[in-house]
């Protein structure tokens, strides 16, 4: 008799509709908040698209802009998710695990840098032509398909600086999560990509960095100076993506979001070295007599 006890039990909780954590008289979502497991009705969730429930929301802060349905357009998600995220790097990132997948990291990092570095060669674009005016005539490369060649090539760059940004985000992303399985993370790889991928919100300052470094001297110290803030800024989002995404806290998550810089770090060093090693190979080659 125990036994059919159990079994209607048993029964009783597989069919049983949940309530709500907070409105224990309204049904809740089959499926829970993504964050701390609760269940909650449509009303704590407060849109279709919510994985959130209203009190993780609050501790994480809201879903990024960019993935809200009632956002508005591309680029006014666009324009809001690089203001929402960019002051609070860590409270943004912290809750960025939650949201459309991959596919849609990957299309707000292309779409980020393609208009951000799509400005720049708007501007350089009358000084080229500028340029162009002035050049010594050439029967065999006429002006006009030398202009043709120059804006073709001004057009190309935002998509190959948008090629280049997500390979980088795939290296800045493995590198992340590894260190992350390292240390004891409990997120999934999908969410690391997410985190780096939307590193991308940069895009604009990298660009407007661009454009400063072309001023001579001047250019060089608004360069490293960049640079340095970009890793900063990094590191303090990928930390609150530690905390947020993998569950590692304290000095674990600070030093789990530092390896992509520190291998950045790494990376460019040696690039260095390497470039005036050559130099200097070089160099003493002409030296050599023959």
């Amino acid at each position: 008799m125990s036994g059919e006890v159990e079994l209607d039990r048993i029964e009783d909780a597989f069919h049983r509709t949940p309530r709500c954590a907070v409105h224990a008289e309204r049904e809740a979502r089959r499926v829970p908040c993504a964050r701390c497991g609760s269940y909650a009705c449509e009303e704590c969730f407060g849109a279709a698209s919510e994985t959130l429930c209203v009190a993780c929301r609050q501790r994480v802060g809201e879903s990024l802009a960019w993935e809200r349905d009632d956002g508005g357009g591309v680029f006014a998600r666009l324009w809001a998710t690089t203001v929402q995220m960019l002051p609070a790097p860590f409270t943004a990132f912290e809750g960025i695990r939650v949201g459309k997948g991959l596919w849609s990291a990957i299309q707000f990092a292309v779409i980020e840098n393609v208009v951000s570095y799509a400005v720049p060669m708007l501007l350089c674009a009358p000084c080229t032509f500028f340029a162009l005016s002035f050049a010594p005539a050439d029967p065999d490369l006429p002006r006009g398909v030398l202009g043709a060649a120059m804006c073709g090539l001004l057009a190309a760059i935002p998509f190959v600086v948008a090629a280049f940004a997500l390979l980088g985000a795939l290296f800045t992303g493995l590198l992340y999560h590894l260190a992350a399985s390292v240390a004891g993370g409990t997120g999934e790889l999908v969410e690391s990509l997410r985190a780096a991928l939307f590193l991308q919100v940069l895009a604009p300052i990298s660009a407007f960095t661009w454009m400063l470094g072309r001023i001579p001297i001047l250019g060089i110290v608004v360069t490293l100076v960049g640079f340095a803030g970009t890793l900063v800024w990094q590191t303090f989002a990928l930390a609150g993506h530690a905390r947020g995404a993998h569950r590692i806290a304290d000095s674990r998550g600070w030093l789990v979001a530092a390896v992509p810089a520190l291998a950045t770090l790494a990376l460019v060093g040696a690039l260095m070295v390497g470039v005036v090693a050559l130099v200097v190979g070089m160099g003493l080659d002409l030296e050599t007599p023959d």
